[in-house]
């Protein structure tokens, strides 16, 4: 409970210093040539600014505001109404978690190379045949993952991967955890870009909000671009 209290403090300190250069209420930054600014309310736990990184007493000397380059903005917001989340509200929004990143070096094959290091790259992968789910408009391969070393016990888990597009070209990812104990999936961590702006977006799904990701990632981007400088 004590550590639980310190790390919160903590939080809730660097959270107040990455705001410091910015306007009041609001949080400012850019990825690249772009400049963003959100009101402060929409952040989840503190944006993190090109520098030195939080572990790092230096941490507190980078950069800030609109004119700093954004390492991470983690932001969370009630979905559909995309307003800042209300813990205590009882109505029929769900919570959404994402964050922006810098889109570095050249986007062309990103999510292919990514969908290589989730399916094909490491040892102790066994996927399945690719399937088309027509629902959810999305390519789907699921791969198990079986341990037998000295390092673990003999074990075995699983992960779906579904994307967008084609069997060639992904305009978006999708990696989904399996809950062994339960038998059915949960959340899933998708991921996409905004190459025109150099974005790189990640947002957090329930697996049976999955159905919805395209409308989930239309509002997404409009919050976006709605909170763009030009």
């Amino acid at each position: 409970m004590k550590v639980k209290l310190i790390f919160s403090i903590f939080i809730l300190l660097i959270s107040t210093l990455s705001m410091a250069d910015n306007r009041p209420g609001f949080v400012c930054g850019r990825f690249n040539d772009t400049v963003i600014e959100v009101p402060s309310s929409y952040l989840y736990s503190f944006a993190e600014y090109e520098g030195y990184s939080y572990f790092d007493s230096r941490f507190l000397e980078n950069k800030k505001g609109c004119d700093a380059n954004f390492r991470v903005l983690p932001l969370v917001m009630s979905w559909p109404d995309m307003k800042p989340f209300d813990r205590n509200e009882n109505g029929e929004n769900k919570k959404i978690r994402f964050s922006i990143e810098p889109l570095d070096g050249d986007p062309k094959g990103y999510l292919e190379y990514k969908r290589y290091l989730y399916l094909d790259s490491g040892e102790g992968k066994y996927k399945g045949s690719i399937s088309y789910n027509e629902e959810l408009e999305l390519y789907f391969n699921e791969v198990i993952f079986r341990f037998n070393n000295k390092y673990h016990d003999f074990k075995e888990y699983k992960r779906g991967y579904y994307w967008g597009g084609d069997k060639e070209s992904i305009n978006i990812l999708f990696d989904c955890a399996w809950i062994p104990d339960d038998g059915v999936y949960s959340r899933c961590d998708a991921i996409y870009l905004i190459p025109e702006i150099g974005f790189k977006i990640k947002v957090l799904i329930n697996y049976k909000d999955l159905n919805m990701w395209n409308e989930i990632v239309g509002d997404v981007n409009k919050f976006i671009y709605k909170y763009m400088k030009l």
